[in-house]
């Protein structure tokens, strides 16, 4: 399991392979996506090309972790996770919650 930040991965297009940028409180740079959100559900790609935007955003969060994810060296050759799991969180303290076996 990883662990990551998830900054842009919902406004980003992972069809278009946008740039992944990390927030940073102090920067004023105002990026641009080549696509949206057009309502609750999907998101569209350039081309007018339509994906689920929990999926979008789930692919973007996969390539934040494994850049190469996609690319030959990656799915194709076996070297890439295929099915990305949640970690439940504790609304307290905003860190992992404690789980047992059963709950996973």
């Amino acid at each position: 399991m990883v662990i990551t930040e998830e900054s842009y991965t919902s406004v980003a297009s992972f069809l278009d392979r946008d740039p992944l940028p990390v927030w940073k409180p102090n920067n004023e740079t105002e990026y641009t996506f080549s696509g949206r959100r057009v309502k609750r559900g999907l998101y569209r790609a350039s081309g007018k090309r339509y994906i689920n935007s929990d999926v979008n955003g789930s692919l973007n969060r996969i390539r934040k972790v494994a850049p190469n994810a996609f690319g030959p060296e990656g799915v194709e050759d076996g070297k890439a996770v295929l099915a990305p799991m949640a970690r439940p969180c504790s609304a307290d303290s905003r860190s992992p919650a404690k789980t047992s076996k059963r709950n996973l």
